[in-house]
């Protein structure tokens, strides 16, 4: 099995070093990346309203940019990945990031998105960045893999998947979460953290995850008596987790859960990853 794995890049220092993280994730697979790079004016207006506020001359400037851009990250992956079963492609795209990447997925059937994030506060636009934030809120086609900038890839020990078992699970997510956990060779952590009584529905919930974990090396975990932030923070620095692993449904609940006190809870974003899988 070949995976297809899409790299949005903007040149920098954390773009690069979430490349080499997918670099070295997929080590022993066949795969193809795509490195996309996307020149856009950075104000809020229509795409039919880019070439004329930029005017024809910047516009070929900003592309001429672009592409020596992907041609030096060519040279240097050129003289880092060795792999035979790794081949790199490069894309120069006139577009809005979150547009290029959908239609980037689509054209490509890409399996996994990898990019940079960074920040330093609990702020949304910060810990996450507005670019990092906005493709796992509405590039829905296929999982987000968000790399903060100080992260590097080692042996992984586990993943952590917090869930309330109140989620309607979907086949694909599923999937997707143990993909991952296969490819990083961990355990998967269920957390559930309690902020009431457990139920007959949230008993079914767990009992149906169950059967979609088959053949996946994990254990559950409960903590009480304190809320889901705190929860989840101390349960991943305290075991020194290597990843964790959200759901993320529909209708923007993923990004009201960040503007809430759990925010907080990626604090340790600075050293884990964290996947999004959507609904």
């Amino acid at each position: 099995m070949t995976h297809r794995i899409l790299l949005p890049t903007d040149f920098s220092k954390n773009s690069w070093n979430a490349i080499t993280y997918a670099i070295e994730l997929m080590d022993r697979e066949s795969c193809e990346f795509y490195l996309l790079h996307c020149y856009t004016p950075n104000t809020p207006v229509s795409e039919n309203l880019m070439a004329s506020q930029l005017g024809i001359p910047q516009l070929q400037e900003l592309k001429k940019a672009s592409e020596k851009g992907l041609k030096k990250l060519s040279r240097q992956l050129a003289f880092r990945d060795e792999s035979l079963d790794h081949k790199f492609h490069y894309l120069s795209r006139h577009n809005f990031l979150t547009d290029a990447i959908e239609d980037a997925c689509k054209e490509y059937d890409i399996d996994l998105i990898v990019m940079g994030t960074k920040g330093t506060t609990d702020a949304i636009d910060v810990l996450l960045g507005g670019n990092t934030l906005a493709v796992m809120e509405k590039v829905r086609c296929c999982p987000v893999l968000a790399i903060p900038n100080s992260a590097n890839f080692t042996a992984m020990n586990e993943i952590v998947f917090p869930t309330s078992y109140k989620e309607n699970y979907k086949t694909n997510q599923l999937h997707n979460l143990c993909t991952m956990t296969r490819l990083c060779k961990a355990k998967l952590r269920v957390l559930h953290i309690c902020e009431g009584s457990f139920n007959e529905q949230q008993e079914a919930k767990k009992e149906e995850l169950e059967g979609y974990l088959n053949g996946i090396d994990y254990t559950f975990h409960v903590l009480e008596n304190v809320d889901v932030a705190t929860g989840l923070n101390c349960f991943v620095q305290s075991r020194d987790s290597d990843m964790v692993a959200f759901i993320n449904p529909k209708h923007g609940i993923f990004s009201l859960w960040f503007r809430r006190p759990l925010s907080r809870a990626l604090n340790y974003h600075s050293k884990v990853p964290v996947l999004t899988l959507h609904a």
